[in-house]
């Protein structure tokens, strides 16, 4: 039997959540490929503002393309806020050009 490899695991909590992480050297070496960039990203705040953030990005992509878009949203708690946001925005109408160029899924199961 070998013995569990070492790792530094670091523990933040925000609010209600709780983030770990692990040493970005550590993780380069596991994820080590010739000539990629490293991956870099933003840790938000909450939630709501994560929902924000995608409504935005789909805001844009529909402003630069032309015609109808496709999305696809997993359901995680962020999702879930951008779905609130835009169940907020209906009355006003803000968002019935964009939501009228999403093309309807149903639900996808096995």
């Amino acid at each position: 039997m070998l013995a569990a490899e070492s790792k530094n695991i670091t523990r933040r909590v925000v609010g209600e959540n709780i983030w770990l992480n692990r040493d970005e050297k550590e993780i380069a070496g596991i994820f080590a490929r010739p000539n990629i960039a490293p991956y870099h990203y933003d840790v938000l705040d909450s939630e709501e503002a994560v929902g924000r953030a995608m409504l935005e990005e789909l805001k844009t992509l529909l402003r630069e393309k032309s015609g109808d878009a496709t999305m696809l949203l997993l359901g995680g708690r962020g999702a879930q806020a951008m779905y609130r946001q835009i169940n907020r925005a209906l009355p006003t109408g803000e968002l019935d050009e964009m939501l009228a160029r999403l093309h309807r899924c149903g639900w996808i199961t096995d």
